[in-house]
């Protein structure tokens, strides 16, 4: 079923002229501070917020780990700075 969902993520980005990155399931996006890049292997799952000894910047961890995610698509991809965007209808019809 998974399997049949990265198949038609593919498909829709292949019409919208889209990239689509996968990063390795045992990536730590959680315990990689975004500023720095430290990896703080005492994080835990019950752990919702971290700070980084390293940079002392302040963590949520879903936050962090989608900022980190974010990061290592575009650095596949070579993309450079990735900024938000909002969603179009461009494959809409």
């Amino acid at each position: 079923a998974f399997s049949k969902f990265l198949s038609i993520v593919k498909q829709v980005a292949r019409k919208c002229k889209k990239h689509v990155a996968f990063i390795d399931r045992w990536y730590p996006s959680t315990k990689t501070c975004h500023g720095c890049g430290y990896v703080n292997d005492a994080i835990t799952l019950r752990d919702r917020t971290w700070r980084c000894p390293q940079c002392q910047r302040h963590h949520l961890r879903d936050l962090n780990a989608a900022i980190n995610i974010i990061k290592v698509g575009a650095s596949t991809h070579e993309l450079g700075t990735i900024r938000q965007a909002i969603a179009c209808n461009c494959c809409s019809s």
